[in-house]
């Protein structure tokens, strides 16, 4: 029993090394906190991933991403709601608290991954895929990383 408990911990300081977490963006993704436009077939979003999105369709100051489409919107994430992720070579940024889905029984949520390249001139954000209420998106920036 011991000896499952030290492996267990050895994993999750060996996982805690490998990554950093945080609610706020660092300084080096000050870049992401403008407000971008993707669109992917009938669907606009427009995300802030490291601010506050302004005058989205979904309305109010704590938007981190929104969708919206000829009929309608949904709040995708919220900026309160974000968590940061620092791994070697690239960002994971998650956006909480969207609008409740019926689809997979919780609320909508975001996750970007940001890569970091130097030779970036502006940054790049793209539609990734949708599964059970979770949007993936990818961006490029010209950003330091680990």
């Amino acid at each position: 029993m011991t000896t499952i408990v030290m492996k267990m911990a050895a994993l999750a300081l060996a996982l805690l090394v490998g990554s950093a977490l945080a609610t706020e963006c660092p300084s080096e993704l000050a870049v992401l906190s403008d407000t971008y436009t993707v669109v992917d077939g009938s669907f606009t979003y427009q995300l802030s991933p490291c601010g506050n999105a302004a005058r989205t369709p979904c309305g109010g100051d704590n938007v981190g991403a929104c969708q919206s489409w000829s009929a309608g919107r949904k709040l995708l994430g919220q900026s309160s709601m974000r968590n940061v992720t620092a791994h070697s070579g690239h960002y994971t940024i998650h956006l909480g608290g969207g609008a409740p889905s019926t689809v997979c029984n919780g609320d909508n949520r975001v996750v970007i991954d940001v890569y970091c390249n130097k030779a970036a001139p502006v940054p790049k954000i793209v539609f990734g895929s949708l599964s059970s209420c979770v949007y993936h998106f990818m961006a490029v920036a010209n950003v330091e990383c680990m």
